[in-house]
């Protein structure tokens, strides 16, 4: 899969982009003289192929964070994945992805995270990311109330195009700023009961609940993959020497 890099820094109205889909991969070239850091995307794509057939795990999960643009995504990959924060915002152009290796239960498990942009620009980028996911983290900020109404589009975006069993997880992000509130706890909580989906909140910048959302996300894949091969072995009916396997829609 092809991927960009991460940009040390980058003005949007500078920026022209061109991109190539298909069903397999994006290509996303960039030309401008606002960016400073060169465009290193196949040094991504050795990374991601060679995390993916390692033998050092046990389970491996392509992990996507959504959501809209400054809710925080990226503080809380960059918290999980390498314990730090910025105050400095700098928007995520397209897609880039870090890796990171947990012991759940005894086994083995690595993630490879993708950090999407919010931005509607990048939207036919971000729905390329969406197949071969199997756990969504859909971000919004406890501060903006506008990025949490938006949460329902966001869900219908997963609807079109994720697996139909893929885990899913709402996180209420920069909960620390309590005096700058404006989504509740409960209200955020009952939206996501009304979706039968998880609901965490938590703070890339004190790092409260952020290890744990990736945790429980990905203990929740593992449970649902290991049931899911479970159902499979039993349902495998053998009749008159065949073999008949009940197939889901998309094995994620």
């Amino acid at each position: 899969m092809w991927a960009q890099s991460n940009f040390a820094t980058q003005k949007d109205s500078g920026v022209q982009n061109s991109f190539l889909a298909r069903s397999d991969f994006v290509l996303v070239i960039h030309k401008s003289d606002t960016i400073t850091q060169p465009n290193l995307f196949p040094n991504q794509i050795l990374q991601a192929n060679s995390a993916m057939s390692g033998t050092d795990h046990d389970y491996f999960f392509k992990i996507l964070l959504i959501g809209d643009s400054g809710v925080g995504k990226s503080c809380l990959l960059l918290r999980f994945a390498d314990d730090s924060w910025t105050e400095t915002h700098i928007s995520t152009i397209g897609v880039d992805f870090k890796i990171k290796t947990l012991q759940i239960e005894g086994k083995t498990v690595k993630l490879q995270i993708w950090d999407t942009a919010g931005q509607e620009r990048f939207r036919t980028i971000t729905s390329s990311y969406y197949r071969g996911a199997q756990g969504i983290i859909l971000v919004f900020d406890c501060t903006d109330r506008e990025s949490f109404n938006n949460v329902k589009q966001w869900m219908g975006e997963i609807d079109r195009y994720a697996c139909e069993n893929v885990n899913k997880l709402l996180v209420g992000n920069k909960c620390d700023l309590q005096n700058d509130r404006t989504v509740d706890t409960n209200t955020a909580k009952e939206f996501a009961d009304s979706y039968d989906i998880p609901f965490i909140e938590t703070s890339a910048k004190t790092a409260y609940n952020v290890e744990k959302c990736f945790v429980q996300m990905a203990t929740s894949i593992k449970n649902r993959m290991s049931s899911q091969k479970s159902s499979e072995a039993q349902s495998t009916v053998v009749l008159s020497g065949s073999t008949d396997k009940k197939k889901d829609k998309c094995k994620c």
